[in-house]
């Protein structure tokens, strides 16, 4: 989405969630690294940095676990500050033109003030149904939202090169993990939201991000135990099962969300889901995915965006893996 460098060479991707921060490089000639460190409670709400030095901190642990690895850096947005549309614009329209027409459609639809955002957009290609017009994509996220995580990855040492929006990078996810002839959903779940993205043929066709259905699961446990969410979600994160009175209502809940995102990305891209892969912090809570596989038609799995097809993650990664599905997206970006 927004750019500060040119160069075409590796980059680290990292991925700055409501609990972890994630990090993956992927060194020329040599296995892939990665880590995955805790944040405290309240470092990161409702996608916002609001302790940029405490992520700092937690970067420059990940770093020190990666060694050796590129500072250019690829970081992705999400949540509510960010949107994404699809206009029909004229053809014909230079740069110039095709910029101010841009920001002049975004000041009407923007939710948010547009002087206080970051634009970019791409040119999709010719309207299919009308010569005269341009299909146009519009990504756009509030200025907050992108200058905390920016702030936070140069205090930890690294030069941020890549903005793009989490949707975006799940789409290239799914796209690497798709089966010649097959469309692939990539579901990822974050602490307070889920963002389905689909694939087929190798290209995303389709992303959407909301906010989890009912209460999330980490908060329902630390309600139950009078414990912090904080508390909850490391418990989670050891292998802690969590109570089938709380597992159950919240797989159900989750199942009935991903139906309809499923759908509505079926519609969108005029392709039944093949398989559907699960992804984000919480995709190994113990008993989620035989909970989905039961309320769900499509065959559902963990991904793996890290390792080759059909080999065994090994015991350190095989616990954090499908966690680092939008890093793994974002360190593999090359500036053109």
């Amino acid at each position: 989405m927004k750019r500060t460098g040119t160069d075409s060479s590796p980059l680290v991707g990292v991925d700055i969630g409501t609990s972890a921060v994630k990090v993956v490089a992927f060194p020329r000639r040599r296995p892939p690294r990665w880590s995955v460190v805790p944040l405290p409670e309240n470092t990161v709400s409702e996608k916002q940095v609001q302790r940029p030095e405490a992520v700092a901190g937690a970067l420059r642990t990940a770093l020190g676990e990666l060694g050796r690895v590129p500072r250019r850096t690829a970081l992705a947005v999400g949540g509510s500050a960010v949107m994404t549309r699809e206009w029909r614009l004229p053809t014909g329209l230079d740069d110039e033109l095709l910029e101010a027409r841009i920001r002049e459609e975004a000041a009407s639809a923007l939710p948010f003030d547009p002087d206080s955002v970051y634009l970019d957009f791409q040119v999709l290609g010719p309207d299919p149904e009308d010569a005269g017009l341009q299909e146009v994509l519009l990504a756009a996220s509030r200025a907050d939202q992108v200058d905390g995580r920016l702030a936070a990855v140069r205090k930890a040492g690294l030069h941020p090169v890549l903005v793009d929006l989490e949707p975006f990078a799940l789409e290239q996810a799914a796209a690497r993990l798709t089966r010649q002839g097959e469309a692939v959903a990539l579901a990822d779940l974050g602490a307070t939201s889920v963002t389905l993205a689909l694939a087929a043929d190798g290209q995303g066709r389709f992303s959407r991000s909301q906010a989890l259905s009912g209460t999330p699961l980490a908060a329902a446990m630390a309600s139950a135990r009078g414990s912090t969410r904080a508390e909850s979600e490391a418990a989670l994160r050891q292998g802690e099962s969590p109570p089938e009175e709380l597992l159950t209502p919240f797989v159900e809940a989750l199942a009935a969300q991903l139906r309809r995102l499923l759908q509505l990305a079926e519609d969108r891209a005029e392709r039944t889901v093949d398989r559907l892969l699960i992804a984000g912090g919480g995709a190994l809570t113990p008993g989620l995915l035989d909970g989905l596989r039961e309320f769900l038609p499509q065959p559902v799995t963990l991904a793996h965006p890290l390792s080759r097809p059909g080999e065994e993650s090994g015991g350190g990664l095989r616990q954090v893996e499908p966690a680092l599905v939008v890093a793994a997206a974002l360190a593999r970006r090359r500036l053109p």
